[in-house]
């Protein structure tokens, strides 16, 4: 009895190994023993980056002969797939994407199978949208408020926190309001700052102690913020972005005041030099005057 040869490869184009690949649900008698899926790639790994390629040997009267291949990765992602060798490209038996954690692409040059897994873990989106598709009310209208304050689109942004705010005070959910509230409060005391430092621009190109004053006052608007957004993260990590925005705030504001600092000492430092250097011409011009000529001479005498 004849046999159809085929090559399989597989290649994991993802950043992550995986740790194991289970062959299920088929035939040995569809197979040769030698070079069957099971004994070929059942067991096996597959680093990040690399592939791997064996034969199958198929009876070539066998027609219907699929199995399963699960692969399991390095960080519990799993993806299960259900091939055909014998089917055509065309057919969807050819191919199906049982379980999807990654984006997997199925394709025949001739008499090879080549199956790429690409992308990332997609677990984690599918859970974050289940739970977006749960949320409540209030947390939908918070939720889109943080993208499009994301979108630079913050009026729209304040509109859809305010209606949260108001669907909260409705339901009498006290834990979101506050958590809202957070956002709200945070915001305003965030935007103030924001104010205050086009003033601080403005002012050090004149004033520079007005704008080392309006600059203490913004950083302290940022540092209210902060530790407000850092209170909201307690509650939810969506505050994760607020709290990392108002520290870098935070920091550029007080890089500015040490470099006015700075720049006020050295400013008294070349106004002490240049005083020192007149103190010393007035020095040098009265000792060649004639008063300290004749104290000299009277001295002498």
């Amino acid at each position: 009895m004849g046999a159809t040869y085929t090559v399989l490869k597989i290649i994991n184009s993802t950043s992550t190994d995986i740790v194991n690949i289970s062959i299920t649900n088929f035939n040995e008698a569809h197979f040769w023993p030698e070079n069957s899926p099971h004994k070929n790639f059942d067991g096996k790994k597959i680093e990040a980056k690399k592939s791997l390629e064996n034969p199958i040997h198929l009876y070539s009267p066998r027609w219907h002969c699929p199995f399963t291949m699960t692969f399991q990765f390095k960080d519990d992602a799993k993806d299960v797939i259900r091939i055909h060798p014998k089917c055509a490209d065309t057919y969807k038996c050819a191919f199906k994407h049982l379980n999807k954690n990654h984006d997997i692409i199925h394709k025949r040059e001739e008499n090879t199978i080549i199956i790429t897994i690409e992308g990332e873990n997609k677990s984690e989106d599918r859970e974050k949208e289940s739970k977006e598709s749960e949320a409540t009310l209030e947390e939908k209208l918070f939720n889109e408020g943080l993208r499009l304050e994301a979108d630079g689109k913050e009026n729209e942004a304040n509109e859809k926190f305010a209606e949260a705010k108001k669907v909260c005070e409705e339901s009498g959910d006290t834990e979101s309001l506050h958590v809202v509230n957070l956002k709200i409060t945070g915001n305003i005391l965030y935007n103030k700052g924001i104010d205050l430092t086009e003033e601080v621009r403005k002012l050090f190109e004149s004033n520079t102690e007005a704008a080392i004053n309006k600059a203490k006052e913004a950083l302290n608007k940022f540092q209210e913020a902060k530790s407000i957004f850092e209170e909201g993260l307690k509650y939810s990590t969506l505050f994760s972005s607020s709290v990392e925005i108002t520290a870098q705030q935070c920091e550029d504001m007080e890089h500015q005041l040490l470099e006015a600092d700075l720049q006020d000492l050295h400013e008294n430092t070349k106004r002490l030099s240049l005083s020192d250097v007149q103190r010393q011409n007035k020095n040098t011009e009265y000792l060649h005057t004639e008063t300290f000529v004749q104290q000299i001479d009277a001295t002498i005498k």
